[in-house]
């Protein structure tokens, strides 16, 4: 599954190109693109190319609780952004016990510490390894679930505001 929009610094591309290098996830995984809009005339032609049928590939659109449901069933969140400014995808999909294979880049190493998989966005071989890794082996993919689960609790409301409050105080 891959949640958002697909821009260049998103970069579904690298993964789509780890996809398709791999017979095995090929036959085995379908992938979802969750929000982001409709595919483009240039994301389609990148499909035909890398040889990756349209019927692997699934556009979905909706509200929270379609993507509650999409993050719930899920074999893996993949993450492969070049740089972000926090990276909050991955914390939901650990919210509802979805695995995450994230690239290692930006501060996503410190926002997920050690609840994801990581990979060099710029290493189709690494994204590849990596997705094959969590996907076919059920005790990392539980054990990324349950340090996701410990991670988010970091995140919730009330740690920030009992974090806000004490810099108040200590501000006074």
């Amino acid at each position: 599954m891959f949640v958002g929009n697909r821009t260049k610094y998103k970069n579904s591309l690298n993964f789509l190109k780890a996809y398709a290098n791999s017979t095995k996830l090929k036959n085995d995984f379908n992938i979802v693109f969750f929000g982001g809009g409709n595919f483009s005339i240039l994301e389609n032609n990148d499909l035909l190319k890398l040889g990756i049928k349209l019927n692997n590939i699934f556009y979905e659109d909706g509200d929270d609780n379609k993507l509650k449901l999409y993050y719930e069933n899920a074999n893996v969140l993949i993450y492969p952004s070049l740089y972000e400014g926090f990276g909050s995808v991955p914390l939901e999909a650990m919210n509802y016990g979805c695995p995450v294979v994230s690239s290692n880049t930006s501060c996503l190493p410190e926002v997920q510490g050690d609840a994801s998989l990581k990979f060099d966005p710029n290493s189709i071989d690494d994204i590849q390894h990596a997705l094959e890794k969590v996907l076919y082996s059920q005790t990392l993919s539980k054990e990324l679930i349950s340090k996701g689960y410990k991670k988010i609790k970091k995140y919730s409301w009330s740690e920030c505001a009992r974090e806000t409050a004490q810099l108040y105080n200590e501000l006074t």
